[in-house]
């Protein structure tokens, strides 16, 4: 709210009700902007939104139950219980690879995208919707379907009878003309392919129909929850609209912009791009790494102050001057657009960096820095983002930093015999201690930090 004088008293920089700078004619001096409304925020919240429900839940349930039982793996530490490659999930996800090789499949990608970007939005979802139905009702559900070559039976009369719910897909594909496509629109592409290739895609999708299979006998209604949940939490994708690019003021669905940009890089080697992709799963998939973070996921989940934690920090706060989602924005929104603010941050960057500066004294080193810090941290954001992640709201009764440690420490606790030693003599006192230790350094008014930043501000308002 500060105003600004020349040397002879005359106003040179003015504020208006919201606090910008103006100048004597009340023009704007700067470009102003509300960093709630970028594509950052919004997927910051849109994330956020999405653990709010059962969705994180049963998403890892269906993950776990897709990849398959554990079998016994090794690697240089060991015998252990990893994922196995020959899964019905991993070898459906090879033959479909394969079959995205195909130039026709290159050129349905290309229409898909064209469909995301014209159409309205309503009618895409209950397109995607559509098919998911036609993949329920017809393939998973249908008793005649007991083999790949049943499979390929029913493909080979998809083109001449097309089950219904696929209507609203063909619909808005008779509609889209793809650039440089030998066919007059996509409907017409997509029965020519299928028509030319039923039995790889019935090798394809078999093994998919097992796993989807196998989750309904185990977990009844599972996918089907999923699949609606997705397709609810997914439309902010298919509505908001961004710039498409920053030399025009055309506008496009992030879920089109978003699908463009992994298919300029898909499509620039496909060849190359599928071999990468494949070799990723044999390497990561049956990995040590890969069964422990599963693990892991299965150890956070059944917390529910966990969620509420990563909401908390994912959700703005109105109420709030400073919160850790507004200065996440911020930061990003600074970066992209002010170079001036790129040094800013670096150079707050270099003022921590200087507390392990091997030269100086510690002491001298940590106050010095943190001096500095403070005189360019004017809004004290640090110190607001240290009390969010230690102190408690009335939505949380234990600090968010002391959820992540003390669901960190269960995962610990369970990492087999033989690595589990060196954490039997930590338990979740010692984390709320430790913890406590921290919001009183913070947030008590007799703390040391808080002391400091009062000693500071007091200092700058003088100066």
């Amino acid at each position: 709210n500060r105003k600004y004088y020349d040397a002879n008293g005359n106003l040179l920089i003015d504020r208006d009700s919201q606090g910008r700078a103006i100048s004597p004619d009340n023009d704007l001096i700067f470009e102003y902007y509300d960093a709630k409304q970028t594509v950052l925020a919004l997927v910051m919240y849109q994330v956020g939104r999405a653990f709010q429900g059962e969705l994180p839940e049963n998403l890892l349930t269906l993950c776990t139950q897709a990849l398959g039982d554990k079998v016994v793996q090794h690697d240089a530490a060991g015998s252990y219980l990893g994922y196995s490659l020959d899964s019905h999930l991993c070898q459906g996800i090879s033959q479909i690879l394969e079959l995205c090789r195909n130039e026709q499949v290159h050129f349905m990608l290309r229409g898909a995208n064209v469909i995301v970007q014209n159409q309205e939005p309503g009618m895409v979802l209950e397109a995607i919707q559509g098919l998911w139905a036609m993949l329920i009702q017809e393939l998973r559900d249908n008793p005649k379907i007991t083999s790949a070559d049943d499979l390929c039976k029913w493909f080979e009369g998809f083109a001449d009878n097309p089950p219904p719910q696929i209507f609203p897909l063909l619909q808005l594909m008779s509609m889209t003309e793809i650039p440089e496509c030998p066919y007059p629109n996509m409907a017409m592409l997509f029965f020519y392919w299928i028509s030319n290739n039923y039995n790889e895609i019935s090798q394809g999708l078999w093994p998919i129909l097992v796993v989807l299979r196998d989750i309904e006998n185990t977990h009844p209604g599972l996918t089907n929850a999923v699949a609606t949940e997705v397709i609810q939490w997914s439309q902010w994708a298919f509505i908001a609209r961004v710039s498409a690019s920053e030399q025009t003021f055309e506008t496009k669905p992030i879920a089109a912009v978003a699908l463009q940009r992994i298919l300029n890089k898909f499509l620039a080697n496909p060849d190359d791009n599928i071999n990468a992709i494949k070799q990723a799963l044999q390497t990561h998939l049956p990995s040590r790494k890969f069964a422990n973070l599963i693990e892991c996921l299965h150890n956070f989940t059944p917390y529910s102050i966990f969620k509420q934690a990563i909401v908390s920090f994912l959700t703005p706060t109105p109420e709030a001057d400073q919160d850790v989602y507004s200065e996440l924005v911020r930061v990003h929104v600074g970066m992209i657009q002010c170079r001036k603010a790129i040094a800013t941050k670096v150079r707050l960057f270099k003022l921590l960096g200087g507390f392990f500066d091997p030269q100086l004294p510690l002491m001298e080193n940590l106050l010095t820095a943190f001096h500095s810090l403070a005189m360019v941290d004017k809004e004290f954001v640090i110190l607001q983002m240290i009390q969010n992640a230690t102190g408690t709201n009335e939505n949380l009764d234990k600090p968010p930093l002391a959820i992540f440690a003390s669901a960190y420490l269960d995962v610990l606790q369970s990492i087999p015999e033989q690595r589990q030693r060196r954490y039997d003599e930590i338990s979740s006192n010692d984390v709320r201690c430790l913890l406590q230790n921290m919001v009183d350094f913070t947030l008590s008014e007799g703390g040391l930090l808080q002391r400091l930043y009062n000693v500071i501000r007091k200092n700058v308002n003088q100066y």
